[in-house]
């Protein structure tokens, strides 16, 4: 299988969100997997992927970091993966799997692009985690939102070895740290959504 992957996060709390996503994002051009984490052991259904890590906000990077690792293992001939979440909604499907096929070849893209010389994470994040006590810090990086961004086959293997994921808080942002760490630099590619409430 060497179509690209579109890789929808969601939790076990929002997965009727996620089946409504798979149903409205599902096109032949690419192999839709949605995302959940589960304490019992990982699960494929074809569409589905329940995996065995944790489910919670603080965990996000580890459980992208897992996602990653599991297709890199089970479909190693994708172009790549694009990663978005369950509550994203592009303007136009088609439009949006078209900018999809004509940038596979693009190592790291995305649809917003910012950047940050790293710190303390905001009290605000940590308080949508399950241990609010902690204190995390983030790295400097360009990288691209959370919304959706895409990862090229060549780049996977960079986020499967990756440790920052391991001990990160803000996985958007520590996906760009890692990339730019290798010398990939996001480009963005302009395709309208927007992020509804659930």
């Amino acid at each position: 299988m060497t179509e690209p992957i579109l890789l929808i996060m969601a939790c076990q709390k929002y997965k009727d969100n996620l089946l409504r996503a798979i149903e409205r994002m599902r096109l032949p051009e690419y192999r839709v997997i949605g995302l959940v984490g589960t304490t019992e052991p990982t699960t494929f259904d074809g569409t589905i992927l329940s995996l065995q890590v944790e489910d919670s906000y603080e965990f996000l990077p580890k459980k992208v970091k897992a996602a990653f690792c599991w297709i890199h293992a089970n479909f190693p001939d994708t172009v790549g993966i694009f990663k978005t979440d369950d509550d994203i909604f592009f303007a136009s499907q088609q439009d949006f799997a078209s900018a999809l096929m004509q940038n596979v070849e693009r190592p790291y893209w995305g649809l917003y692009i910012d950047c940050t010389g790293g710190g303390v994470v905001d009290q605000k994040r940590i308080l949508r985690g399950s241990n609010t006590s902690i204190t995390a810090r983030y790295q400097a990086a360009t990288y691209c939102y959370g919304h959706g961004y895409w990862i090229s086959k060549q780049a996977i293997p960079l986020v499967c070895t990756s440790t920052e994921h391991d001990t990160s808080f803000l996985e958007d942002v520590c996906m760009g740290y890692v990339m730019n760490k290798a010398g990939y630099y996001p480009h963005r590619i302009a395709i309208p959504y927007q992020e509804r409430a659930r």
